[in-house]
């Protein structure tokens, strides 16, 4: 084996080895890896209207929503992303916003994972007022959430 082979060898072993190291497992670890990041904010606006609202706009920005980085020498990695909501109660919900990661070293799939992009906890505090706490892995889902809670805008983020 030449030392090209050997340290493509080497390349993929490690990817395939460490693919899965940074996956979150469960919403709530999800939560606590990013609590320093989180942002909290109450809105004049009703848990169901809220709800509704956010839900539109994530189905338009992240259902099928999927982008592709491009590397050296055929390496790539491909995020597809999507979007769940949980009900806790009648005043009391939480958005989960996935991602489903396809990483590609010379045209080869060396790992996959499938984790949380961003949480959004949502909770009733009266019938015209609802507390956001949203989790972020990066500033373009935090930012997003943010001014769809408030309202400022219904653009999708660059991802």
């Amino acid at each position: 084996m030449g030392i090209t082979q050997y340290g493509a060898s080497v390349v993929i072993a490690l990817a395939i080895g460490l693919g899965g190291c940074s996956v979150v497992h469960s919403p709530d670890e999800f939560r606590q890896i990013n609590e320093r990041r989180s942002q909290n904010f109450e809105v004049a606006e009703s848990f169901d209207s809220l709800r509704k609202r956010l839900q539109n706009q994530i189905d338009k920005c992240f259902t099928g929503f999927y982008r592709t980085n491009q590397g050296y020498g055929g390496d790539s990695a491909k995020y597809e992303y999507g979007a769940t909501y949980e009900s806790h109660s009648n005043a009391k919900g939480t958005f989960l916003i996935t991602q489903y990661i396809e990483g590609k070293t010379i045209g080869i799939t060396v790992g996959t994972s499938d984790s949380f992009a961003a949480i959004a906890d949502l909770q009733g505090v009266s019938s015209q007022a609802t507390t956001v706490t949203v989790y972020a892995r990066r500033k373009g889902f935090a930012k997003a959430l943010r001014v769809w809670v408030k309202n400022e805008s219904k653009a999708c983020p660059r991802l």
